[in-house]
């Protein structure tokens, strides 16, 4: 899943030349969002893989 303001954010102002220089690696990248509670922060890496399969 890729948010639109992550996409948003990345085409603009100077993260734009760097995102498009980026793209032949991060072609494969995978983008995980989930709610968390506040008492749940910071996610560690275990439940970030979960999301991510």
């Amino acid at each position: 899943m890729r948010s639109s303001a992550i996409g948003a954010f990345a085409r603009t102002g100077p993260h734009a030349p760097t995102a498009r220089g980026l793209v032949p690696r991060m072609r494969d990248a995978k983008f995980a969002g989930w709610t968390a509670k506040s008492e749940d922060l910071p996610v560690d890496w275990t439940e970030v893989r979960r999301h991510l399969t």
